[in-house]
């Protein structure tokens, strides 16, 4: 199982024991409250289209993984991956899975009996040019257990690559990740376009504090209805080689 998650994990200090001892580095931006009221800067819906770009060759390390995450803090991360792993190791299956991306939907989280576990969904080699971009939904479709949805579809046939639903708390901060672990980094520039964040009430102060790190940037997110909807019209990581 891939170590996707951890770092994200040790920003917000969820838990120390999630730190490798491994070399790596991570690209992050992160947006979310400072403080969480209850009720008001709950996410109920999450979404954005991502194009990855061209996968690197030889692969190595723990592998490469791009992806947008859902957390509080405190609990689960919800997270569509999409991953570059080295020879026979990666998630997917098929004839290209060595030379394509993997994409999968994941939650990293507690289990029933208390430990961090990486949940997988449905996984899914993108045999397809990367350049059609991957739309990627997180949905609260249950408030009442906090209950999400992730599908993710090839954003221009709408063809389905990986969904997982699992009860995982509410969310109230959003970060994308370029996630590194002694890797071949990325060869080519990785945006988000169009990224929504609605939330169950208004919340006009959510964008007030971003954070970007290790030369990620952002437009300015904006909101035509008081608070209730973000948009971050880009998000770009750029290549690393």
């Amino acid at each position: 199982m891939h170590s996707v998650g951890q770092i994200f994990a040790t920003i917000l200090a969820i838990s120390a024991t999630l730190v490798s001892a491994k070399p790596r580095h991570d690209d992050s931006i992160t947006f979310g409250p400072t403080i969480y009221a209850s009720g008001k800067q709950d996410i109920i819906k999450f979404v954005t289209t991502t194009y990855p770009g061209a996968i690197p060759s030889n692969q190595k390390g723990n592998g490469l993984f791009l992806w947008p995450g859902l957390t509080n803090s405190t609990g689960d991360l919800i997270q569509s991956v999409v991953g570059s792993y080295p020879p026979g190791a990666s998630e997917c299956s098929g004839a290209n899975v060595n030379t394509e991306w993997c994409i999968s939907s994941e939650v990293y989280g507690l289990d029933a009996s208390g430990n961090t576990n990486q949940f997988v969904g449905q996984l899914t080699t993108l045999d397809a040019t990367p350049s059609n971009g991957l739309k990627i939904t997180y949905t609260l479709t249950d408030p009442s257990a906090y209950t999400w949805t992730q599908v993710v579809t090839d954003a221009v046939t709408g063809k389905e690559m990986a969904t997982y639903t699992k009860n995982s708390g509410p969310m109230t901060i959003f970060e994308a990740s370029v996630e590194c672990q002694d890797c071949s980094p990325t060869i080519a520039d990785q945006t988000y376009v169009n990224t929504t964040i609605t939330f169950a009430e208004a919340d006009k102060t959510w964008s007030s504090v971003p954070e970007a790190e290790s030369g990620a940037t952002f437009t300015t997110p904006t909101t035509s209805d008081g608070g209730v909807t973000w948009t971050i019209a880009k998000i770009t990581f750029p290549a690393e080689s």
